[in-house]
Formats: C-alpha cells, structure tokens, sequence
C-alpha cells in the first residue's frame, strides 16, 4: 500500500509542475521585454525636462488639447522639453492647443530629440497631431 501512495505522490507531483509550467507561460506571453520597462514601444512619449528626464506622457494619437494631459506637477501643455517618436507616423507639435495653429515642430518617425530648446520650442506645445 505505501509504494500505491508513493506512486499518487510521484504522479500529482508531476501533474502540479507541469499545470504551473502551462501557467506560468500563459501569464508571462504579454510581458514587455525587459528593455521597455516604463515606456511603451510605438508611441509618441513627451519628456518634461532634457535628455528624456523627468515626468513623462505617452500618445498614440492625434491629441489637439494637451491642457487635458498631466504628469506629476502640471499638464503637459507647454511643458516638454524633449521627445521620443517610436511610431511609424510624423507628430506634429502646435504651440495652440485647439486650433493647432502658430509655431510648430515636425518630430520624423523613429526619431527623438534631447533638446527642444535647439529648435525653439522647448515648452511649448500644446496640440500633438499624427500624421
């Protein structure tokens, strides 16, 4: 009767691993690789200060009103200082939110700059539109 049990014993044993083994791949497939950890890939990301420091935003779409955006602080609106364009989309960046009018800086696809201050627009924008 003992070898019975130690049988059982053996075989749930090898049941529970392989159950946590099916789980545990289940629940990791939608982890972001470990280089993208707090920011997201394929995004436009806004940086409140240079050099991508400081608090930051992330779009994904066209947003004509920054004033509604906040990061630790204040609102996004004329506040960045630099930018991140992970997507495969030109972002517009408007010194009017609304209208989307006035002063502007085009930010090409897979691009970033470390310094809006260099193109005279560091914390200005107000309105983002993809294009």
């Amino acid at each position: 009767m003992n070898l019975v049990k130690r049988k059982i014993a053996v075989a749930f044993g090898v049941m529970s691993m392989a159950a946590a083994g099916l789980v545990g791949s289940v629940s990791t497939a939608g982890a972001a690789p470990a280089g993208d950890v707090g920011i997201q890939a394929a995004k436009f990301h806004v940086f409140k200060h240079d050099n991508f420091k400081g608090a930051h935003a992330s779009l994904s779409k066209t947003d004509k009103d920054l004033r509604n955006n906040t990061w630790a602080g204040g609102t996004v609106h004329n506040g960045t200082s630099s930018v991140q364009n992970q997507t495969t989309k030109t972002v517009v960046l408007w010194d009017r939110p609304g209208s989307c009018s006035g002063a502007k800086y085009n930010s090409k696809p897979k691009s970033e700059d470390k310094d809006l201050s260099n193109n005279g627009f560091d914390n200005k924008a107000s309105c983002a539109i993809f294009k």
